[in-house]
């Protein structure tokens, strides 16, 4: 066991060199180790391979290392000295089982153009050979520096592509890292946005937003067949007065969806007053999707150029009536989206590649005329038919009694004097008896 151990590391360094990748040992790191300790304890490393550049905002991995306490360390060269990577997305697991994380950076320390950060949530494996498929690194973006995004769009955090298969690969206690360049994928046009559909009504309008990314590669595609997104969403309650509209938000949740082509969804009709069934498709080309759904001018238009749509997560909308002048309505905005993995074909060769993607969130209003026209069964108008009857009896009881009292009232004043008349003559007759 403990030779093919060697052979196993031997023939992954071998390749490494084949690849045009690099191979270095690194002593035991923690998070007290300066970033040029740790990268000045491979004889090879020069620090003079990486100038500064005041106007260069990339963030450029050159190494990774474990530590002795599970945790892992990335290391990134930075041109400009400035800013803070906040995200990496990471696969633990290679070829047909890659599946990226985004993990959270928290930086360490720094000196220069050179920058040393936490993977969080990510412990290292116990395994012998333990591999890293880095797919792109994340920063905060910024304004006057990065571009913004187009039809309400606005994005949170910028890529850069790594592109590295980092193994790391321990033999008696000692760690050796080696590295391969991979293939990536980069997004270079995206919107973020959501249909809405009515699926009907009860005391308040119940909706179905179907949220859909859309977008286009710098590779083409012929067939799209799986994706992997990542998104983080908040429920929030909106206020719509004469004043305006208002939104308190909730906490924020992380999810990661698996697509693929043969997968379908729709929305849940329902409610007194029932809306129109619709069912999509989780992944669709651009055409399609502007086909089948009634969109928006506007929404054409930040769709153009845009090649594929994943139709990744259903949340639901519910519209409340106006109560003292406010209309109370509560839904999940999805923000932070980002495409993980594609897996296509093209040409007759099929890829399944990481993706170098901005995190993006769209806005709070939907990209289709939400308000189709309804085909009322006989039985709800029965049942309507039914209750405004009982309203009118309830309502027609109280009317009668009032009516009743205010005429017995009117008959005891007029008839008052007479009354009074009737017990004077009363009075007189018993006297003369």
């Amino acid at each position: 066991m403990k030779i093919l151990k060697y052979w196993l590391c031997f023939v992954l360094i071998c390749l490494s060199f084949v690849g045009g990748g690099s191979s270095a040992a690194y002593a035991s790191t923690s998070d007290y180790t300066s970033v040029i300790d740790d990268l000045t304890s491979d004889s090879s490393f020069k620090a003079s391979d990486y100038p500064s550049n005041e106007n260069d905002y990339s963030l450029n991995v050159i190494q990774i290392a474990e530590s002795s306490d599970g945790e892992l360390f990335v290391y990134v060269y930075q041109p400009s000295g400035k800013m803070t990577a906040t995200s990496i997305n990471i696969s633990t697991a290679i070829n047909d089982s890659l599946k990226y994380v985004n993990y959270k950076l928290t930086y360490l320390n720094s000196s220069g153009v050179f920058y040393k950060y936490r993977v969080e949530g990510l412990t290292v494996k116990s395994d012998t050979v333990r591999y890293y498929d880095i797919s792109s690194v994340f920063r905060k973006w910024v304004e006057g520096i990065d571009n913004e995004a187009s039809g309400g769009n606005t994005v949170d955090e910028v890529s850069y592509a790594v592109s590295q298969l980092w193994t790391a690969c321990t033999i008696n206690g000692e760690v050796s890292y080696n590295m391969l360049s991979t293939e990536t994928i980069v997004v270079t046009d995206k919107y973020v946005g959501f249909i809405r559909y009515i699926d009907g009504f009860s005391l308040y309008k119940d909706s179905c937003d179907s949220h859909y990314v859309a977008f286009s590669t710098d590779k083409p595609i012929d067939r799209l067949m799986e994706a992997d997104v990542y998104y983080v969403s908040r429920d929030f309650t909106e206020y719509m007065s004469l004043f305006g509209t208002n939104y308190t938000y909730g906490d924020e949740e992380k999810h990661y969806v698996s697509l693929d082509y043969t997968q379908k969804a729709e929305n849940d009709v329902g409610g007194l007053i029932p809306g129109n069934k619709y069912t999509w498709d989780r992944i669709q080309s651009v055409s399609d999707f502007i086909a089948t759904e009634e969109l928006t001018e506007e929404s054409k238009e930040y769709l153009s150029g845009k090649e594929w749509v994943l139709r990744f997560c259903e949340t639901d909308y519910y519209q409340g009536a106006v109560i003292g002048g406010t209309r109370q309505s509560t839904g999940t905005q999805v923000t932070q989206v980002t495409i993980l993995r594609l897996k296509f074909e093209t040409d007759g060769i099929t890829y399944n590649l990481g993706v170098v993607d901005n995190k993006q969130t769209g806005d709070l209003n939907p990209d289709n005329y939400p308000d189709p026209e309804f085909n009322i069964p006989w039985y709800v108008w029965a049942l309507l038919g039914l209750v405004a009857v009982i309203l009118l009896v309830v309502l027609i009881n109280p009317v009668a009694s009032l009516l009743l009292f205010i005429l017995k009232g009117i008959w005891a004043i007029v008839s008052a004097p007479f009354k009074f008349i009737g017990w004077i003559v009363q009075k007189i007759r018993e006297r003369r008896e």
